[in-house]
């Protein structure tokens, strides 16, 4: 699924910002919390810049044009541009997540002679639109598995509701569907080698930098 999501403005004066915080949580991505030491990094570039970070979500293109024309500042995505929609951006690679089949408990015993227990089984899948379909497909040629889509959608918590009600099989990152798991809802059936979720940090060259976006194109990490 294409998860374009973080944005950063820089245009609303502020006295304060609980900003090593304001992007732990987007389109079903779970960050882990930063260390007290980012918190406080962050707070104080913040405070001192009197400057404030909003999140919103949208689509890749309009992002893009968003971060081109400098209206936004960071953009936090799966879907890494190229050719000209990459003219003046600069990219960092901050996670790279091995992506697993998860399922309702109904579906337990397919993790006895995985992957080939999936053949013809359920699948809820992203869209073409999406990275990880395009690997899916090519994951399942290369393993001579019959893959039985029933549904598409790009919507992670469509795939993960229709997963939890045995609808069928969801392909998804450890950290996206970390509470189901831990709460008895979804279990894990096995790992796709070779099939990855990648999360890249985008911003637009400036020539008046954000003290608060540098830092982070720096050091943020998920």
């Amino acid at each position: 699924m294409e998860i374009p999501v973080l944005c950063c403005r820089q245009i609303w004066p502020t006295g304060r910002l609980y900003a090593g915080r304001a992007a732990r949580y987007w389109s079903g991505l779970s960050l882990p919390a930063q260390s007290p030491e980012d918190d406080e990094r962050l707070s104080t570039l913040i405070n001192h810049n009197r400057q404030i970070g909003f999140i919103s979500e949208g689509n890749s293109a309009q992002l893009l044009r968003l971060l081109a024309a400098h209206e936004i500042d960071m953009v936090v995505t799966n879907f890494l541009p190229s050719g000209s929609d990459s003219k003046g951006l600069l990219s960092r690679l901050i996670a790279k997540k091995n992506i697993s089949i998860y399922a309702a408990s109904d579906f337990k015993t397919l993790k006895k002679n995985f992957p080939k227990s999936l053949s013809a089984q359920p699948l809820i899948v992203p869209t073409y639109d999406s990275r990880l379909r395009q690997d899916l497909d090519h994951w399942g040629k290369t393993n001579k598995l019959e893959l039985n889509i029933i549904t598409e959608t790009q919507d992670v918590s469509v795939q993960t509701l229709m997963a939890i009600n045995s609808m069928g099989l969801i392909p998804a990152a450890a950290h996206t569907v970390a509470d189901d798991v831990r709460a008895g809802k979804l279990i894990e059936i096995g790992k796709l080698q070779g099939v990855y979720e990648e999360l890249f940090l985008l911003t637009a060259q400036r020539k008046i930098v954000n003290p608060v976006a540098a830092e982070l194109m720096k050091n943020f990490e998920v």
